[in-house]
This record gives C-alpha cells, structure tokens and sequence, in this order.
C-alpha cells in the first residue's frame, strides 16, 4: 500500500498547480449500461462498476486539468458506434474504456488490456502503461496486453484502449476487488497515471498552428477572399519567424509554441497589414490577413495646366413646382415585403425568440470563395421545446431578413434559394435496389464516393490516413496523413478538392481545411455563406449569421450535426436516441432508429443513406443499410446485402444513384440503387 499513498500524495500535490496540458481531452467509456447490464457475478452487475470506476477517473483527469468527455454518466443504453463516434465528434485525443471480465470457470483471475488487431504504437504504448499501473495497484495475476478487433477500438480515430479489470465470476479474489470502493478508486488512479505517462508527463506546452492565406481587401474585409495574393511573405513580429504564401492559393501554415502572436503580411504593390493571433496546443488558429493595393502619389512636376475659366452660363428661368403637376399623393401602404400570416390551425406561429445578447458572440471569419448554395428560411416553430442559445440575438425578425441579405451577396443565388422555400408534396416512393455490387478494395473503411461517383476517399483504421483511389478498384494513394484526415470527410464541387475537419476540434461544417487532390494544402472551405451547424456542450446549434438557435438540447448528448447539401435539412446523432433527421422548413424532426448511424446525404440534396447496427457490447453482431427520399422522410427502405455481409460507413455519389460503403471486416464495395 506505500506505493499507491505514495501515488495519492503526489496526486494531491499536482492539483496545486496548474497544468500544462489543460487543453488535452480524454473520452472515458464506461462499458454496457441500460438494457446491456455486461457480466454479473458475485451479486455484482459489471455496467454498474463500470460505470462507477469511469466516474472516478473522471474526476481525477477533471481534477488534473483535462477535458474529460463521457460516454454515458447514467445507466443508459448506448450503441458501440455511438460511443466512438461520440468520441470522434469531440476531436478526443485518448480513448480509454473500462470493462470488468468473465469466464465460465470462477477460479479466472487477473487484469488485462485490450488495443487493436492494427493498432497504432501511441495506442499500444497507453494499452502496455494501463496493464503496469493495474498490475502495479491491484497485483491481481497478470493477463497481459491483448490486441483485438473490438469496435471501440477499431472505430476510434484516436490511440484506444479496452480495461478487463479483473473477473466479475471470482469471488474470492477478483470480485472482492471490484466491490471495494477504496480498490476501485486505486484502478482509477492507475487509470489516471497512465494515460498522464502515455500522453507525457509531465506534458509540456507543445505547439500549435497558425495558417490562412493572403488576400486582396476589396473593401469588405474576409467576406470576399477571391482575389489570392501568392508570394506574399508573412512574418512573426515577436519572434522574426517568416514564411512565404508560394501557392497559388496564397495559403500559408506557421508552427508556433501556445500564446498571442502579431502576424505581419507583405506583398509588392500593396500595403503591409498585420493582426493579431491566438495559437493554442495542437490545434489550428485561423488567421488569414487582406492587403490593400499601394495608393500611387501624384507628382506635383507632372500635374497638367489649371483648365481656363469658363464663361458663366445665363440664369435659367424659374421652373414650376413639381408638386403642382401631381393629381394625388401616391399610394405607399404596399410594401416589397409580403407581411407574415399565420395559417388558419394556428401552427406556423413565430419562435419566442428573445434570448439573452451575448456581445462577444463572433463568427469565424473565414469563407471559401467558391460560389456556395443559399440558405433557405429557418423553421418556424421550435423542433423540441429548445431554448436559444445565450450567444443568439434577441431581434427576431433578423432571422426573416438574413436569408435573403445572404442570398444576395452571391451572384445569381436568388432565385435558387426562393425555390428551396417550398417543398413539393410527397407521393409514393419506389423501393429501392441495391445492384450490381463489386468488391473494389481491401484493408480500408469509411469510403466516399466522389460527386461523379468515379473517384473515392478511403480511410485507414485508426482515421489517421486519406487514401484516394478510382471507384471502380485500383491503387490506393496516400492523400492526407494527420488525425482525424479520413473522419468524415467530403468533396469539393465538382470533384474540385477534399474538405476535412479540424483534427481537434469538436464537430464543425466550417471552417474546413481544404486540399487539392495532389494533396496540397488549399485554405479554409465553407459549404454554405453564413449558415452552419455544430456541435456545443453535447447540444447542436444552427448559425445563421450572427443568430444561433440550439436544435436539440434535452437529457440526450447529441453530436454530429450535418447540414445537406441545398440546406434544407440536418442530421445529427444521439448517444442514447440514435440517428435525427430535421426538417429546417418546419422544424419537424423524424427520428431514424436508436441503433441508426452513420448518415450521409447525396450532394444533390434528394437522398440520405445510413447504417442500422447490431452489436453485445464489445464488437458489432450485424448491420443493415437503409435509404429515404429527402422530400419523403416518412418512408425508409431497406437496402438488401448479401447474407454475412455487415456494411458500414455508406455514401453516395450525388445524384444518389450510386453507393459505396465498408464492412466490419474492412472490406469495401460499390453498387448502383434503382
């Protein structure tokens, strides 16, 4: 017992201090829960220690400075791939899950550390530090480290690991343990330890990035960023560290220690700017800097000859006055505007929207240049009794204006973005069919098929590796080597580029970091001018401009919101509810199945494609796919697979008539729907 009070007063002693590595986040997964109570034995239920175990490290990485997000902090049912998904939506930087073991025979003892079959060596190293701390604490027999294919462990895009902290069957040894508040407290300060060894200890401040791209201000600050200025140089005012925008896109990247810095750009023919920058521990700074063109002088010597005085004109006669040539007053009571009017049930009633101002509410700055779809209204009525965010305006009627104040500002968008206001009523759909299925590659998950369906984004197990390869089977080539490259991403327009996500970052539309398909870094990307959502605090929130209204915020975590493509409609997870569909017209939310996941919309805006799984708590058991005609929410069909087949990570390209997805076993296939 020395060495673990040994172990409490050092503890003790570190939260006197402030730590270095307060920005690190942790997901901690409590194994089982709700209707899957795990293992039972020795009048103990393994979700129940689990859970409790979980709970205390919480506390002790909240205590120690990390970010700590958790599965479930309750005994509720949730799926496998929520949990990793969840823990993918918070940009995690560890995994850790805590199980209890079992066997048929009670005389099973000791502790035991599960990565993956493929696992990467961060992974291996938290998994071999885990099983020392344990063994170190508890000195149950050592089991070893393990590797297996267990889904939190293959479905995480960050180092992984899985506990068996002792057997739930042994009651003389292994379950005394588990039942003793004071053990289970000890397995979760070896938990602590662990993972503060595995990640550094102590952790310094490491480093961040600061990147953008040079522009051309016309006037209107980031709002218009299409005029690129390449050879730019940028250079640390603090510290004299420079760089060069050589690109074509003038995009620049500069790696620098946590703080504030000034960025200063320069480019000939136009004057130096500079501003301000906040670079944070491994995470991305947008800082983009406009240049205004160098204002030429006039030369005194040159200035041509005064012009001659000119002869005044002669005085005109007097003219009658304007108002005595009007029969009458014009009517102006007819406004451009149609006034709102609300329907005879009394349903299409105005939100109560009067939040509390938020004054330091901004929005990123960053645009892509491309030409973005509109942005339709925003529903009418509340979609579950959600109130708005604190950082939301309190005039209401900016949410009437702001559509068409964006709809404007890009060319030609207008009369788009009047037809997405209505939707056609539904009729009956035909059920689809799944045809012509081709194994097209081997050794990768999570594909995207490209706009035109020739062209397909794979991912590594771990989601730390983009590759690109043709749809129809071919070499695979390394396109994006960083965290999180291959965790959701999309395509560009016209098969244009790749968009992915900030690698630590929680769940976003926008910014996104945009590559060419060669793999060079183009800049930031946004899909849709002045609309987003994201996710905050487990809760998801529309933004249109300034204006922020949470769409689902009650007992449930949700994460994963996505907007499609034309902006009608968002999609987004919850932990414990599963896969929401929201119709932004209305605010009417279709719920797709507890156990749904894994959506994707078509880029055409007309079809959503997702996976409905299966699993027993520690590896998926089965899995089907499922399709529905965006203007017909209600009526979802079943997309039929070979038998055996458990397919994953669906996509389609975007017209929605053809589709690629993954299986459990890393297999990937291509077909056409009818």
């Amino acid at each position: 017992m020395g060495r673990s009070v040994g172990w409490m007063f050092a503890f003790i002693l570190l939260l006197c201090a402030t730590p270095a590595w307060s920005q690190t986040k942790i997901c901690v997964d409590p194994g089982h829960g709700g209707d899957d109570p795990g293992a039972i034995g020795c009048g103990l239920q393994e979700a129940t220690i689990n859970l409790d175990v979980s709970l205390r490290l919480r506390d002790l990485l909240q205590a120690a400075g990390y970010q700590v997000y958790m599965t479930r902090s309750t005994d509720t049912t949730v799926s496998l791939t929520g949990r990793a998904n969840y823990a993918n939506s918070n940009g995690a930087a560890r995994f850790a899950s805590i199980h209890c073991n079992s066997a048929s025979v009670s005389s099973a003892t000791g502790t035991e550390t599960f990565h993956a079959t493929s696992a990467s060596s961060k992974s291996i190293d938290q998994a071999n530090r885990i099983q020392s701390e344990m063994i170190a604490t508890w000195g149950l027999a050592n089991r070893g480290v393990k590797s297996a294919n267990f889904t939190v462990l293959t479905a995480t895009s960050m180092p992984a690991t899985l506990s068996e902290l002792g057997f739930i069957v042994n009651c003389s040894v292994d379950a005394s343990y588990l039942a003793q508040p004071e053990r289970r407290q000890a397995a979760a300060l070896a938990h602590l330890r662990a993972l503060q060894l595995s990640l550094g200890d102590p952790i310094g401040p490491g480093t961040g990035e600061a990147r953008g791209v040079v522009f051309e201000d016309l006037g209107v600050g980031s709002d218009d960023m299409s005029v690129r200025l390449p050879g730019a140089t940028i250079t640390v005012v603090e510290t004299g560290q420079s760089v060069q925008a050589t690109q074509p896109s003038a995009a620049w990247t500069l790696t620098l220690p946590p703080g504030n810095y000034t960025l200063r750009a320069q480019a000939p023919g136009y004057q130096s700017n500079q501003r301000s920058c906040t670079v944070l521990a491994n995470d991305i700074a947008w800082c983009s800097i406009g240049l205004f063109k160098e204002v030429v002088e006039p030369d005194p010597e040159l200035e041509p000859d005064p012009e001659p005085e000119l002869e005044p004109e002669p005085e005109l006669e007097p003219q009658p006055d304007v108002t005595e040539l009007v029969d009458e007053e014009p009517d102006l009571s007819q406004d451009l505007w149609e006034p709102f009017e609300p329907s005879p049930d009394g349903e299409d009633v105005l939100p109560d929207l009067s939040p509390e101002l938020d004054t330091h509410s901004e929005v990123s700055e960053e645009n892509d240049v491309a030409e973005a779809t509109p942005a339709p209204t925003l529903s009418t009525e509340s979609a579950c009794g959600c109130s708005l965010s604190k950082r939301a305006s309190s005039v209401p009627w900016v949410l009437l204006l702001l559509p068409a104040i964006f709809l404007l500002r890009r060319r030609g968008a207008l009369l788009i973005g009047l037809g997405l206001l209505a939707l056609p009523s539904p009729g009956q759909a035909e059920e689809p069919l799944l045809q012509d299925l081709e194994l097209v590659a081997t050794g990768y998950q999570a594909p995207v098929l490209s706009d035109s369906g020739e062209l397909l984004l794979l991912g590594s197990e771990d989601l730390g590796r983009l590759y690109l390869m043709p749809s129809r089977g071919g070499d695979a080539r390394l396109l994006v080597e960083q965290t999180r490259a291959a965790y959701m991403p999309e395509w560009m327009p016209e098969d244009a580029g790749v968009a992915l996500r900030l690698p630590t970052r929680p769940f976003a539309d926008e910014p996104w970091l945009a590559y060419e398909l060669d793999g060079q870094f183009q800049g930031p990307y946004s899909k849709l001018a002045g609309l987003a959502v994201f996710q905050r605090d487990d809760q998801v929130v529309l933004r249109l401009g300034k204006v922020e209204t949470v769409l689902a915020c009650d007992d449930d975590r949700y994460f994963e919101p996505q907007l499609s493509p034309d902006g009608r409609f968002v999609l987004y997870s919850g932990l414990s509810s599963g896969l929401w569909l929201m119709r932004l017209d209305d605010g009417r939310r279709f719920s797709l199945g507890q156990k749904a996941t894994q959506g994707r919309f078509s880029a055409n805006g007309e079809r959503l494609v997702f996976a409905r799984v299966e699993d027993d708590g520690q590896a998926l058991t089965g899995s089907a796919l499922f399709l529905l005609e965006l203007e017909q929410p209600e009526q979802v069909f079943e997309l039929s697979t070979p038998e055996g087949l458990m397919p994953l990570y669906p996509s389609l390209d975007a017209e929605g008539g053809r589709i690629a997805f993954s299986t459990a076993d890393a297999k990937v296939y291509r077909g056409q729907l009818k």
